[in-house]
């Protein structure tokens, strides 16, 4: 797996080869506001993986599933 690249547009393949999926990334790829994916895991709306609050939102996103609910295909649970 290579790091996380810095930059606005990401392919499947980029997406699949990144160490982490943060939030910024995921708008990024989806094309929709930060905040929108950071709601979206926090009210387990967004099934793209999953937040949790410690001192602060933590995400935990599936490169998998982002990449199934960007072309609208079933993700599994």
């Amino acid at each position: 797996m290579t790091k996380t690249i810095n930059k606005t547009n990401y392919s499947d393949e980029e997406i699949m080869e990144l160490s982490k999926v943060t939030p910024q990334i995921a708008s990024f790829y989806l094309g929709v506001p930060v905040r929108n994916i950071q709601e979206g895991m926090q009210n387990n709306v967004l099934p793209i993986g999953y937040a949790y609050k410690k001192n602060e939102w933590v995400y935990v996103i599936m490169p998998e599933r982002l990449i199934r609910w960007k072309h609208g295909l079933d993700i599994a649970t």
